[in-house]
């Protein structure tokens, strides 16, 4: 059964346990969130590539 929008109380009524699980889940957002954007920074370039030459159009069968 799902709740009612009577039953979810926002943010601002939360107390207690409630409030420190929505503070580290964002806070644990926010540092994922960054480890994945300098992993991508760091290691998402290649620093060589491989040449490649326009081949046109590849005929379908």
């Amino acid at each position: 059964m799902e709740p009612s929008l009577q039953d979810i109380g926002d943010y601002n009524g939360l107390k207690g346990e409630k409030k420190r699980v929505v503070w580290a889940v964002l806070v644990a957002g926010i540092i994922f969130g960054s480890i994945v954007g300098a992993v991508n920074y760091f290691y998402g370039h290649p620093s060589d590539s491989i040449k490649t030459e326009n081949v046109g159009k590849i005929p379908l069968q």
